[in-house]
């Protein structure tokens, strides 16, 4: 894991969350296939949440010089805006996304992800 934070929502005190960056797609089968469970178990996780929900995106443009993980130590706040885009769209909108990377939006970070699972 390249990196993680994990944080509670202020509105809803019963709400937490975990994002975790990785270094890839392999990296991150590799570690819950092998050394998930195990953890999961000795630090007695399960017992701490009644649901969880996971999703999986992978980095499809890095709209900025900045890498994904310096959010964690420069960053004060996380954006995630996810959108509906219809499949005969898709490379239009991976294409915007690309092109206002490219112009700059004010600062060096931004990157744009598809969820794969």
């Amino acid at each position: 894991m390249a990196s993680s934070v994990k944080s509670w929502n202020r509105n809803e005190p019963c709400e937490a969350g975990i994002l975790s960056v990785w270094n890839d797609l392999h990296c991150h089968q590799r570690v819950m296939e092998h050394q998930h469970d195990e953890i999961f178990r000795k630090i007695d996780q399960g017992s701490t949440y009644t649901n969880i929900s996971v999703d999986i995106f992978e980095s499809i443009s890095n709209m900025g010089t900045m890498d994904m993980t310096d959010f964690v130590d420069k960053g004060k706040l996380l954006r995630v805006a996810e959108c509906s885009v219809e499949k005969v769209k898709q490379a239009r909108f991976e294409q915007v996304l690309k092109d206002a990377g490219n112009r700059g939006q004010g600062d060096d970070t931004g990157h744009a992800v598809r969820r794969i699972r």
